[in-house]
């Protein structure tokens, strides 16, 4: 069963441009002389193809990216208002400090707070059977991968943050 031929635009831009295979391009020229629309539409792009060469292009000057950024940020109204007094808006930078601070601080609060002392909690010879009572230990739990690695993560993407507002300050100082 054959599958029915669609022409789109795409087509032919690549007919024009050169870029179908030899059955592609057989099978595209058959279509577009069996349809006289299809043939105008053809010869539309490639009258518009013509008129894109004869254009003239020009050399954009040396401050072209500058210009074009000062443009964007006088346009955007919360960029050329942001002042220092904002800092505290960054929701999403704040959430994850305070969560690498209690990750990192987890381990003191738990020593602190489960380990019990020995002289308070004495368990006489008779009840101790063999068990091992492990204490919490810090470079157990730097140890552990995924802390490991969702610290890395963390202080990256605080780096980043902190290079960003910086630079984005900065920028706003110069252009403003």
């Amino acid at each position: 069963m054959d599958t029915p031929f669609i022409l789109t635009d795409d087509m032919l831009w690549d007919l024009s441009d050169g870029l179908l295979t030899e059955v592609e391009k057989t099978r595209l020229e058959g279509y577009l002389a069996e349809h006289p629309a299809a043939q105008r539409q053809f010869q539309a792009i490639l009258n518009e193809k013509k008129h894109l060469t004869k254009l003239h292009l020009e050399v954009p000057r040396t401050d072209f990216s500058q210009q074009v950024m000062a443009a964007w940020v006088a346009e955007q109204p919360h960029l050329s208002t942001q002042s220092s007094s904002s800092k505290g808006r960054d929701w999403i930078f704040w959430a994850l400090l305070l969560a690498l601070g209690l990750v990192f601080s987890l381990p003191f609060w738990l020593v602190s707070s489960v380990a019990p002392s020995p002289e308070i909690y004495q368990i006489p010879p008779e009840y101790a059977l063999d068990f091992d009572f492990s204490q919490v230990n810090i470079s157990d739990w730097v140890s552990i991968g995924w802390v490991r690695n969702m610290s890395i993560l963390l202080l990256a993407y605080m780096s980043l943050m902190i290079l960003d507002k910086y630079l984005l300050l900065r920028n706003v100082r110069l252009l403003g």
